[in-house]
């Protein structure tokens, strides 16, 4: 069975986001030295970074699902502009990852709603 290109470049985009979002969002909600530091750093507590690891972290689950590839890359959407919002507003940091994040999900919603729209082959 083949596997058009569209199709694998989805599969990709939407591994790669998984995965970042969940490894940074463990890496959040377990509260790592890294992440802590950014944190403070942005005048936020242990408690906002917990919060915001567990919403990458169900952002992630949510991607992995095929069913709710959507509301993931839609979620994560949401988390980068609030993060990109707490990289503006408190001049810590550039939201370079962030904007590529944003992307990336982008792309995976446009593929989505491609998929959709399109008649099967």
């Amino acid at each position: 069975m083949a596997v058009s290109g569209k199709k694998l470049v989805l599969w990709m985009f939407v591994s790669l986001l998984a995965t970042m979002l969940l490894l940074d969002g463990a890496l959040r909600v377990f509260q790592m030295h890294l992440m802590v530091a950014q944190f403070e750093r942005f005048g936020y507590g242990t408690g906002a970074l917990v919060a915001f690891g567990a919403a990458e972290l169900l952002a992630g689950v949510l991607l992995l699902t095929p069913a709710a590839q959507l509301y993931g890359a839609g979620f994560t959407m949401l988390l980068m502009a609030v993060a990109v919002f707490a990289y503006v507003s408190t001049g810590v940091g550039f939201p370079v990852a962030a904007t590529v994040l944003t992307l990336m999900s982008m792309a995976i919603i446009w593929m989505k709603l491609e998929q959709r729209t399109s008649p099967p082959a």
